[in-house]
């Protein structure tokens, strides 16, 4: 943690840099050290902002150790230099710093893909780095052994799980802004796959919070980029998101377009889903009764697979099915099957 002396030194700088400098960013860098360019590449291709600990992570894991006072020095160069943007929260006397999009571009348009490769994978052990500390600092403890990646990316770990629970707002937004980051680099870096996992998790966190469109557009960019079932799920979240905003016609194409897909990959735990989805369908358009029948398949589907989560979804949307039908204890029996297991997962949302 910087003392307060340290963070008046850092706000001098900037200060200065908004009142003095007038050399432009392309002057600024062309005339830079080499470990000093190493160490700005790192930060434009990341792309996040920072505190003063998050530069000195950052930098460790890319394999530049520098002591406090050195990044302090480091950094009050570049401050001068008005290379970055201040971030300031009040609330707990926080300031992040993030280069200038200019700063940014340069890096992304003059370096070769090899050089660019690195920093993007600097980017990417950074971002798993942050995820399992903002894990343990919240009392999440993950493997530090090679499951480790797979532990935060793999289904129903701890992003699937964490991106559910809105609840917690402020780590939600701060994990959500962290995997939106992961997969531009992931992306970049050919790792369609993992990239993929990451957005299916994240996607309908994306659509609540206002950003359902580029959440779209992102899975219609990883669906083309993947196969099998990674492409599947992505074509059933992106169905979703259809359904959800009422373009039924195109949801209804698409979730049918999967089943057999799915079969052919004994992918029974998507299918339920997608029956689940089918049925919310029939039920926005009157057809009560086969959306009750195919919620049905869904709820046995989901008990024999032992998938208590989508068990109690399909056990909501049976309840609200039998509420329109008008049958009302069958309602209530439903109803209480999912509100226990919500419960029992802390799923305040459902």
């Amino acid at each position: 943690m910087l003392g307060q002396e340290q963070k008046d030194i850092l706000e001098s700088a900037f200060q200065r840099g908004l009142k003095l400098h007038d050399q432009s960013i392309m002057e600024c860098l062309e005339n830079l050290e080499v470990s000093s360019y190493e160490n700005l590449a790192n930060l434009a291709i990341l792309g996040l902002p920072l505190d003063f600990n998050g530069i000195k992570c950052l930098f460790e894991l890319s394999g530049v150790v520098l002591s406090d006072d050195d990044l302090l020095a480091w950094i009050v160069i570049f401050l001068e230099m008005n290379l970055f943007h201040k971030i300031a929260f009040t609330d707990d006397n926080t300031v992040l710093w993030r280069l200038k999009d200019e700063v940014c571009a340069y890096f992304s348009k003059y370096f070769k893909s090899e050089d660019l490769k690195k920093y993007h994978l600097n980017a990417d052990r950074f971002i798993l780095e942050q995820l399992a500390s903002l894990a343990a600092n919240n009392g999440i403890i993950l493997p530090d052994d090679e499951t480790r990646r797979e532990s935060i990316i793999g289904p129903n770990n701890f992003l699937d799980h964490i991106a559910h629970l809105p609840q917690h707002q402020e780590f939600h937004q701060v994990i959500l802004n962290l995997a939106i980051n992961w997969f531009d680099h992931l992306f970049w870096l050919e790792e369609y796959k993992e990239a993929a996992d990451i957005l299916n998790h994240i996607c309908f966190a994306l659509a609540r919070r206002g950003q359902r469109k580029m959440a779209e557009n992102m899975l219609a960019t990883v669906a083309s980029k993947t196969k099998g079932l990674t492409t599947i799920v992505a074509q059933i979240n992106l169905a979703t998101l259809l359904r959800e905003e009422q373009q039924i016609s195109a949801a209804m194409q698409l979730y049918w377009r999967t089943i057999p897909k799915l079969l052919g990959q004994k992918a029974y735990v998507q299918l339920a889903q997608v029956l689940s989805e089918i049925a919310a369908i029939h039920r926005q358009r009157g057809h009560l009764v086969q959306s009750a029948i195919i919620l049905e398949i869904s709820v046995m589907l989901n008990t024999w697979l032992k998938n208590g989560k989508s068990a109690a979804i399909a056990h909501s949307q049976l309840a609200s099915t039998f509420r329109y039908l008008k049958i009302y204890p069958l309602a209530l029996r439903n109803s209480r099957l999912a509100v226990d297991h919500f419960r029992k997962t802390y799923d305040l949302l459902n």
